[in-house]
């Protein structure tokens, strides 16, 4: 599940690397006992990620030889760490062993260092450091005394367990407890790690002599421990495969892009169910793939064949309105994980007589250097199976509305928005749930925000009581009771912006989305956002000379050329900060004024905290991930994907 997200610090040169070529091995952080020097040179102005970004990202790199495929079929999870990809990360977790497999590739037959950070910075990570040298392998614990200098931990906790040097590659095995007892490694928690990393072409001559990295390294948020172990055969028997994608789309020439690609699902003459499913982004167009969505799409519309054959841009082509409904299947992109695998007694429905035949498959294509000529067949694997399980699963998006109302002020560090799921949205849908105890169980949950997001996480309400974080926990056992409420905060850093930044589709535009999965899956439940107004109106009465504003259609302030003061920034965010009222999306209406704001029906009161969690409770707001790629221009949406889990949270 998500976690706080949030950038390293603008003064920070960069991350030291020490090295060793690692396989696939435990999560570690960088510290050990004798000093080493490492290069630092990430520039001020370079995107920070977070490990479990990091990790997703590498995840969406295709198979491009034998040995990559079988490191794929290994190991759960994998993700790209570079935009070069020159050095991936894979890795599996053992939930009964409380251990952590990884493999370490690098295009390098000199030292591989891979970091584990508190929030994303060099000094005090954990580092595991490899190489080969002669034929041997070689591995050794760290942790960072300075942004430049590590030192060898005397309480060696990662173990090596395979290596291999061919064709300029190193490959390192090794695995490590969540938890070593050891003060200078980093406990694997539930939630995500900050993951540095660093490679080099040369070997160290010992241990203590690291040499220095030399290429600009970067940082990502990864989650290692909320992880379902695949099967050994990568699925279950008798699966099959369906692949939806793109069909050589020549990508626009211009910043941003929604393109939608129609097609017909298998024939299916009975319920199936999706097992699990993989992004398929070609290894060249990644950096211009910001993210994929696959939908079943609801409609008796004759869509013309050019829709079967190329596609068309989603707007122009009002391609979403064709769709009398949906179902949200899959979603990948920046920073998501191409692997999604289902617990074992949940699927995606999938064929039969009343679910749709067609699909829309949404690319955004984030093209900010207009480059022309380029040619895309990115989509999904999804693998089925007629062996039907006990629920079906279904996904949920929260956090705040996508419209102009929710406004980022230039200049700002930490600024928050926050969305509400409403218990007035849900009772219902809840409570017709085939549970035993009725409600949902969330198994899996990420979040999406633009260039600008820095942090999120989600708050769980019942009854005026807050509950341990959805996006951090993954075990709960709730009582049966009614009430529930769900709070995204989404924050952000506009340091580097010149103007506000309002809530869009474009990449400078900003959004705060939580994508929830969950079973069983209840039919409509597809969005669970709230807008807030308040706020908005506030400030244009006070420094606007109380302009008259009826249509809620559009906020204002985003049509003023404000420069914005210290006094007006200070007011708005103390609106923001005690804004007591939203209009749930589940209320919302088109051409809604501003006399509705005065009907509590619609302009609902936030729920309220009686009973707080206790401080040390709050692990999501304690760990720290940058929510940037460095795979995305700085205008991109970022995408900060959680772990999958079995059972994550409960609903009622």
């Amino acid at each position: 599940m998500q976690k706080i997200s949030r950038g390293g610090k603008k003064g920070e040169k960069g991350l030291s690397q020490t090295t060793i070529h690692i396989e696939l091995s435990v999560d570690k952080r960088l510290f050990q006992v004798p000093v080493t020097t490492l290069l630092t040179n990430v520039k001020n102005d370079s995107p920070m990620v977070s490990p479990l970004v990091l990790l997703l990202s590498l995840c969406l790199v295709c198979c491009k030889s034998a040995a990559e495929a079988d490191l794929m079929s290994e190991f759960d999870h994998n993700a790209v760490l570079d935009t070069h990809e020159k050095m991936k990360l894979y890795w599996s977790t053992d939930l009964d062993a409380k251990m952590i497999y990884f493999a370490m590739e690098a295009v390098s037959t000199g030292w591989v260092g891979l970091g584990f950070s508190e929030n994303g910075a060099m000094i005090g990570s954990d580092v595991v450091i490899g190489w080969v040298k002669d034929g041997k392998g070689n591995l050794k614990d760290h942790f960072a005394t300075s942004s430049s200098s590590l030192v060898v931990d005397h309480q060696q906790d990662y173990e090596l367990t395979g290596y291999k040097e061919s064709g300029g590659k190193a490959v390192l095995r090794f695995q490590r407890k969540f938890d070593t007892h050891d003060p200078w490694d980093r406990k694997f928690e539930k939630g995500d790690t900050n993951v540095i990393f660093a490679f080099h072409s040369e070997n160290p001559d010992s241990p203590m002599e690291i040499p220095k990295q030399v290429f600009r390294v970067s940082r990502r948020m990864i989650s290692f421990v909320k992880r379902n172990k695949r099967a050994a055969d990568n699925g279950e028997s008798g699966e099959k495969r369906f692949r939806f994608t793109a069909r050589n789309v020549t990508i626009p020439s211009r910043k941003s892009t929604y393109w939608c690609t129609v097609s017909r699902g298998p024939n299916l003459k009975s319920k199936h169910h999706i097992t699990r499913f993989e992004a398929k982004i070609q290894a060249e167009n990644k950096d211009l793939v910001h993210h994929m969505a696959l939908f079943q799409c609801y409609t008796d519309y004759n869509f013309a064949s050019e829709f079967f054959l190329q596609g068309g841009d989603c707007f122009a082509n009002n391609m979403f309105a064709k769709c009398k409904g949906f179902n949200s299947i899959a979603v990948a992109g920046a920073g998501i994980e191409t692997h999604i695998n289902l617990p074992d007694h949940v699927g995606f429905p999938i064929g039969g007589e009343d679910l749709p035949k067609i699909y829309l498959l949404e690319i955004f294509y984030s093209n900010p250097g207009k480059k022309e000529g380029k040619i895309d067949s990115s989509g999904f694997d999804l693998y089925y199976t007629q062996n039907v399980r006990t629920y079906d699963a279904g996904m949920v998006y929260l956090g705040t509305k996508l419209d102009d109302w929710q406004i980022i002020p230039p200049k700002q560090k930490d600024w928050v928005l926050v969305g509400y799921c409403m218990h007035q949205c849900t009772e219902d849908k809840f409570n017709s749930t085939s549970l035993p105890g009725k409600g949902i169980k969330i198994f899996a949950a990420n979040t999406h925000m633009h260039s600008a997001g820095r942090a999120a996480w989600i708050k769980h309400i019942r009854n005026g009581k807050e509950l341990p974080e959805i996006d951090c926990t993954d075990k709960f056992d709730f009582p049966k009771e009614q009430g529930d409420d769900l709070i995204q905060f989404c924050k952000y850093d506009s340091l580097n912006s010149k103007k506000l930044i309002k809530g869009g589709i474009d990449g400078d535009d900003e959004m705060c989305f939580g994508i929830v999965f969950y079973y069983p899956r209840i039919s409509g439940f597809l969005r669970c956002q709230s807008v807030s107004i308040d706020p908005s109106l506030k400030l244009l009465n006070k420094y606007f000379n109380k302009p008259k504003v009826t249509s809620l259609n559009s906020n204002p302030l985003v049509h003023r050329n404000a420069t914005w003061s210290d006094a007006m920034v200070a007011d708005f965010r103390e609106y923001e900060r005690n804004n007591e009222k939203v209009i749930p999306e589940c209320i919302y209406k088109a051409n809604l004024t501003t006399n509705d704001l005065k009907n509590v029906t619609i302009n609902v009161p936030i729920p309220k905290i009686s009973e707080g969690l206790p401080p040390e409770q709050h692990t999501c707001q304690s760990q720290v991930i940058s929510s940037e790629s460095v795979n995305l221009s700085r205008s991109a949406c970022t995408f900060v994907f959680g772990t999958l889990c079995a059972l994550v949270g409960a609903l009622k």
